[in-house]
C-alpha cells in the first residue's frame, strides 16, 4: 500500500509524504503507484521550477520508496492551486484505489522537519 501524509498548517497544505509501492500489480506495471508518483513529481516540479519556491524541500529515500515535499505556508496564490490541485487528484486517486493508497491529513508539527 502507498501511505501518503498530506501535512497542513491552518488547513492549509504545506507538504506532503508518500512512501510504499501501492500492490495493484507488480512493479513497472503498476498504474497506481505510477499515477502517485506522477502528482508528486508534477508538485516538485511546479514548486521548483515554475513558481520556484524559496522554501521548498525535497527528501528521497529509494530504498523506502519514499518522497517528501515540504514548503513553507506561503501568500503566493499559485503555491495554494498547486497544493490544492495535487492533494484533489491524490484524493481521489485514494478513492477510486483504497485498497491500495491512503491518505492521512495531518497538522505540521515543526519538529518533525
Amino acid at each position: 500500500m502507498t501511505s501518503v501524509r498530506l501535512f497542513l498548517e491552518a488547513g492549509e497544505l504545506v507538504g506532503l509524504e508518500a512512501q510504499g509501492h501501492a500492490g495493484f500489480a507488480p512493479r513497472g506495471r503498476d498504474i497506481v503507484c505510477a499515477a502517485v508518483s506522477v502528482l508528486v513529481q508534477t508538485l516538485e516540479l511546479g514548486m521548483e521550477d515554475v513558481i520556484r519556491e524559496p522554501s521548498l524541500r525535497i527528501q528521497c529515500d529509494p530504498r523506502k520508496a519514499l518522497r517528501r515535499v515540504i514548503w513553507k505556508r506561503s501568500d503566493d496564490p499559485r503555491v495554494t492551486a498547486l497544493g490544492e490541485t495535487i492533494r484533489l487528484a491524490l484524493k481521489a486517486v485514494a478513492e477510486a484505489h483504497p485498497k491500495q493508497v491512503c491518505i492521512v491529513e495531518v497538522e505540521r508539527d515543526e519538529a518533525n522537519f
